[in-house]
């Protein structure tokens, strides 16, 4: 790594190494392979994270276009099958996050979504202990695996019904849905 001190005009630059302390080095039979483990995990649950975000982002964005279209449009095929697809959308969305909230009611007594879990459980494995325990990685894994099932339906409301829809528009000399 490399540190940058600016004071002014003056600038210098040092090199430096981030080492394991040694009295981890000493306790941990291969401590250094025990965090490149809990390295991957934490990117893989970072990147699941980070794809889902920009999911919910993309689809949002989708149905401001679908809400706009539903307001202007008089077909009833563009507005029944826009409809539809909105409800997908909001379908998926709440797989990811929580959709409300009631009165009177916190945060804790409803199923945390998918999103917050990654993040909760990114925060966690960043404080477990080494080496990663074989329950980290069998969560991770279950996570991964949730994410890849909703990560491959994002894909079919993308390839598959928002171009369809966009199909429908396009006969109906309609504008099209843009993808972000």
């Amino acid at each position: 790594y490399q540190v940058r001190l600016k004071i002014g005009d003056f600038t210098q630059t040092q090199n430096f190494e981030i080492n394991i302390d040694p009295r981890i080095a000493g306790s941990i039979e291969n401590a250094a392979a025990a965090y490149m483990e809990r390295d991957k995990l934490s990117k893989s649950i970072y990147q699941g994270a980070t794809e889902m975000a920009k999911g919910v982002r993309d689809l949002r964005k989708i149905q401001q276009q679908l809400d706009f279209i539903l307001g202007v449009t008089e077909i009833d095929t563009v507005k029944t099958n826009g409809i539809k697809l909105n409800k997908t959308i909001d379908n998926w969305i709440a797989e990811i996050l929580q959709k409300e909230m009631r009165t009177s009611q916190n945060n804790y007594m409803y199923e945390a979504r998918l999103l917050i879990k990654f993040k909760g459980f990114l925060n966690s494995i960043g404080k477990g202990n080494l080496p990663v325990t074989q329950g980290t990685k069998e969560v991770t894994s279950d996570y991964l695996q949730q994410w890849s099932t909703l990560k491959s339906s994002l894909r079919d409301i993308k390839d598959k019904e928002v171009v369809s829809y966009n199909q429908l528009l396009a006969d109906a000399g309609l504008p099209e849905l843009y993808w972000p």
